[in-house]
């Protein structure tokens, strides 16, 4: 009896123990809702980023080495030390020739398919232009108001030109603003 009454006891504190079964009593969230909100945004990043993890790991976002055609050679005759097979073509072309190695054709693999690092690039290239756009436009919206008279929204558009641009733009928002600021109100 108390052999069985021990052995209840210490599966007991194994069940209880497990992590999987500590989860019915411990809530794994927070009962702030803001803060809840927050953390269930974090656990859905972190699944998104196991999908682009396993693609990285199986290397399916990079393109395929394969041809769809043979490739025999491609270095050319004697590369790696051997007379090499070159292709009719390239033997038809060289029978005319005086040298006696005929020279190899190298076949070049058609255009790679665009890998996801590809679409993140040209997206984000495309995020920078839009945004370059929208600076410029306000640029322009600060110089109009600032024609029109309306100097303190021409500092508005300058200021966030000022704080959003890194080029040559931002420079150009910056003395404007070092104008109306020491021009007389």
């Amino acid at each position: 009896m108390s052999v069985r009454i021990h052995l209840i006891s210490v599966l007991a504190v194994v069940v209880l123990a497990t992590p999987t079964f500590a989860q019915f009593f411990v809530p794994i969230y927070s009962a702030d809702p803001a803060r809840r909100t927050r953390q269930l945004m974090f656990t859905s990043e972190n699944l998104r980023n196991a999908n682009d993890t396993w693609e990285r790991f199986w290397f399916l976002d990079q393109p395929s080495g394969l041809t769809p055609y043979p490739v025999y050679r491609a270095a050319g005759p004697g590369f790696y030390g051997g007379s090499g097979r070159t292709s009719t073509f390239a033997r038809s072309s060289a029978a005319g020739s005086s040298s006696a190695a005929p020279s190899a054709i190298v076949r070049h693999a058609p255009h790679r398919t665009p890998t996801e690092a590809d679409r993140r690039m040209e997206r984000r290239r495309t995020e920078e232009e839009r945004e370059a756009e929208e600076l410029r436009e306000l640029f322009a919206l600060g110089e109009r108001a600032e024609a029109n008279g309306k100097t303190k929204l021409a500092l508005i558009y300058y200021r966030m030109v000022a704080n959003n641009a890194t080029d040559a733009l931002a420079a150009a928002a910056k003395s404007k603003l070092m104008l109306l600021a020491n021009a007389p109100s």
